[in-house]
């Protein structure tokens, strides 16, 4: 304990945490333009996804502000809280499990009114830049395998932040 550094290991620890967060809140944004994009493709629009996405803000919301517990989000918090956040939870799983169905649908080969048919079958590499260039691009159409292949991106950078928090910590 005698060592300088050891004072300056919780402004460390925070800074790790800030740009990890930054990071978690960039791919979830980029995520759900995603969502949106490929719901856009099979002919659907967004509000399949931000009915779920709203009522799980709402939830957490009010979890949060009736919870002692700065990570509240907890099933026996949701108990006590009632039906209402039960029914809320259950919704929101469904829409999100109806959007999860939705993802293999195909895609509307003509355009509709979120543009043309992407004509483009997407590789792993374009996908992936693709994903991190348009994160804003919540109106205009993506492919099945673009959606398939960012999965795949998203599922390589958590085993890549895994590996980095477990050598970190």
């Amino acid at each position: 304990y005698g060592d300088h550094r050891d004072l300056h290991y919780p402004l460390r620890r925070q800074r790790q945490m800030c740009i990890r967060d930054s990071f978690n809140i960039y791919l979830g944004i980029a995520g759900a333009a995603l969502t949106v994009r490929r719901l856009h493709d099979v002919g659907l629009s967004g509000i399949w996804y931000y009915i779920p996405l709203i009522l799980m803000v709402i939830l957490y919301i009010i979890i949060y502000f009736s919870s002692d517990a700065y990570y509240a989000f907890d099933y026996k918090t949701i108990e006590q809280l009632g039906n209402f956040a039960i029914s809320i939870l259950c919704i929101s799983v469904i829409g999100f499990f109806l959007c999860f169905i939705f993802m293999f649908f195909k895609s509307v080969p003509k355009q509709n009114k979120w543009g043309d048919s992407p004509a483009i079958f997407y590789e792993f590499i374009p996908a992936s830049m693709k994903y991190f260039t348009k994160w804003l691009d919540f109106k205009s159409r993506s492919t099945r395998s673009e959606y398939w292949w960012i999965y795949l991106t998203l599922l390589l950078i958590l085993i890549i932040e895994i590996i980095i928090n477990s050598l970190i910590n």
